[in-house]
């Protein structure tokens, strides 16, 4: 977990009203969270060494601490008295019993660390921010959570309170956090969206000559998730419309990987790269047989392929005249985020591909996003890891418009496809 630098002053978030518009997008992910910044005709991957230690200078811990006067920083820190603040997009996301002001104040605390961070680096690293400037927030949700209108309002509603304590003349604490929150309803204009990441995430391949209509599939491993999508591709008058068939999110990201190897009762400590070990490499770290953590291991990505299953079924029960579902076509699946990279996902994965047509009758062309020739920053880690946050911090017109599973019908046609019988006239 990153520990705060202090090298950066969060500073509130000053804008001119005449100013040119400078586009946030923040992918606030469960573990990390990554962001671009639409200026000047360009897109800019945010450097957040000055705030935060870390391997990765675009990936933020998704954490804050409180100190004890109820002063917020970016970052873990260990000092005594401070508080730690994690895991604040899975509670903001869960229906458990905690209150639901006390969660939505530790994401509003933590978006708005980021913006008013993000701010000040733009105006260090960027002279044309002198002549001023006014901002966009442009927050992501997961594909499953962004078909809940509810969930859906209480994003924007946390990202605009966001946007109002960033801007606020004093220190980021929990007592403003929760002030921003009520001020929310006084907002007329508030400059705000939020978007499902998967389409954010394919912008690019929207955009780019690979880009072809019908069912695609799209998994997205993260540190704390896995999150998969099914969708069509389809343009109506001039507008790329996204409809989703199947979509799953669930707790299997390279964090519970590593706790799945790592078993009920190891307290040691792991880094993010070890979640790629091999069975050997995990066995002389645990003091343990390889096949133990093979065993592991195997549960692990057994549950995986369930979940990918899973979605696999909706997609046809909702979309069964596809061509996919025909053997016609071949549906172009994106593998995205870290965890994609861990070398067993990598063959799992490879292997569904390889059994599909017999399995799921369906065949599988895994594909990378196209990289952009407009971001700027030394990516590497790879472009797909800030896909998403390129994609919010596009204009709100040009991101393809995601059609909820309730509002399918127009672009389906359900009934069963008819074919002649190729034996009929022999």
């Amino acid at each position: 977990m990153s520990r705060p630098r202090g090298v950066a002053e969060l500073t509130p978030v000053l804008e001119a009203q005449d100013g040119r518009l400078a586009i946030l997008g923040l992918d606030f992910g469960t573990a990390f969270t990554k962001a671009v910044v639409r200026w000047s005709g360009r897109h800019y991957a945010v450097d957040w060494s000055d705030a935060v230690e870390g391997g990765d200078h675009h990936l933020l811990a998704s954490v804050f601490s409180e100190a004890p006067d109820g002063r917020c920083v970016l970052g873990a820190d260990p000092a005594i008295g401070w508080s730690v603040r994690e895991g604040i997009k899975l509670q903001l996301l869960s229906s458990d019993g905690a209150s639901i002001d006390g969660r939505m104040a530790d994401a509003v605390i933590f978006i708005a660390l980021a913006f008013r961070y993000v701010n000040g680096w733009l105006r260090r690293t960027n002279r044309e921010v002198e002549q001023g400037m006014r901002w966009r927030l442009h927050v992501g949700l997961p594909t499953k959570s962004w078909d809940s209108d509810a969930t859906t309002e209480t994003f924007k509603t946390v990202a605009q309170a966001a946007r109002v304590l960033a801007c606020m003349p004093a220190p980021v604490t929990r007592s403003a956090a929760l002030e921003a929150l009520r001020m929310t309803d006084q907002i007329d204009r508030p400059a705000v969206d939020v978007f499902p990441e998967f389409a954010c995430q394919l912008y690019s391949y929207l955009l780019s000559s690979e880009r072809r209509e019908d069912l695609h599939a799209l998994i997205d491993i993260g540190a704390g998730t896995l999150d998969i999508a099914y969708f069509n591709v389809v343009m109506k008058d001039g507008e790329t419309l996204l409809p989703i068939f199947a979509s799953e999110v669930d707790s299997l990201g390279a964090h519970y990987l590593i706790a799945a190897l790592s078993g009920a009762e190891s307290r040691l400590v792991w880094s993010d790269s070890e979640s790629s070990l091999s069975d050997a490499e995990v066995g002389l770290k645990l003091d343990c047989s390889p096949n133990e953590v093979r065993n592991r291991r195997s549960l692990y990505l057994s549950s995986v392929a369930e979940v990918f299953g899973l979605a696999t079924i909706a997609a046809k029960a909702a979309y069964p005249t596809s061509p996919a579902f025909q053997r016609e076509e071949n549906v172009r699946l994106f593998l995205c985020g870290g965890g994609s990279r861990i070398p067993s996902l990598q063959k799992r994965f490879e292997r569904i591909a390889r059994e599909a047509p017999s399995c799921l009758g369906i065949r599988f062309q895994i594909s990378d996003l196209v990289r952009p020739p407009d971001i700027v920053g030394k990516l590497h880690s790879g472009f797909d890891r800030l896909s998403v946050a390129y994609g919010l911090s596009q204009n709100s017109a040009n991101i393809g418009s995601v059609m909820r599973s309730a509002t399918l019908e127009p672009v389906l046609n359900r009934s069963a496809v008819e074919r002649e019988d190729r034996d009929a006239s022999r």
